[in-house]
């Protein structure tokens, strides 16, 4: 799946579940918090936990995050590194483990040198995931209800900018085709009526089609934007 989709909603989060692999092959499920930045999410382990055994291992890991109402999920999958575990209060681990401290936290922490001192008792380290694909969820409304009517998902988003940037005339068809699924009233993506759909459509392809392009394209009601 394309990294593009996922890595702002991995950016928007910061708690998911850490699958690592055990010897015998079984998941690993861990509960952390980390950060995410330039395709890289980091973790603050301690050196004796299964997951930091699993790793050293098999590098291999997913990262599992879901958004705030559960509905949606990325599955973030790549090979971990593992830094030095901090030995000395200051080291470069210490430091970056003050990082992702600061980075997840709303508020820095306010002693620095009280934090490494502890990070030095945990034997704590940092995983650093290099995220290499994903999965994202298929967009789902709550079992008998609707996602709120100004809510678009990280996929419809991403199809309107690729069509607003500016796509060859030849490669409209399958914009046609991958921009109007996410508006198909029994997807239950967005609850818009046909006339908001067929603006909302219009709108994402005036950069590229000139206005009467646009206007043929969304006229049709009963097209796959209509009904």
């Amino acid at each position: 799946m394309d990294l593009e989709i996922a890595n702002p909603f991995l950016r928007e989060h910061s708690h998911g579940v850490l699958m690592t692999i055990k010897r015998d092959g079984r998941p690993q499920a861990s509960n952390i918090s980390y950060t995410y930045d330039h395709g890289v999410a980091r973790i603050s382990v301690t050196d004796t936990r299964a997951k930091t055994k699993n790793l050293r291992r098999d590098a291999r890991a997913s990262l599992h995050i879901t958004s705030k109402d559960f509905w949606r999920f990325v599955v973030a999958e790549g090979t971990a590194e593992l830094s030095r575990v901090t030995t000395t209060p200051g080291d470069a681990a210490g430091r970056e483990l003050l990082e992702v401290y600061n980075a997840i936290s709303p508020v820095a922490h306010p002693d620095p040198n009280e934090f490494f001192a502890a990070m030095v008792a945990d034997q704590r380290l940092v995983i650093r995931l290099s995220v290499q694909r994903s999965t994202v969820s298929s967009p789902v409304s709550p079992p008998g209800g609707h996602l709120p009517a100004n809510h678009l998902t990280d996929t419809s988003r991403i199809a309107i900018s690729r069509v607003q940037r500016g796509t060859p005339v030849q490669q409209r068809s399958d914009l046609f085709t991958n921009v109007t699924e996410l508006f198909q009233p029994g997807v239950n993506l967005v609850p818009l009526s046909p006339q908001e759909r067929g603006r909302v459509f219009a709108r994402s392809f005036s950069s590229i089609a000139d206005r009467q392009d646009a206007r043929d394209l969304s006229q049709p009601e009963s097209g796959p934007l209509g009904g």
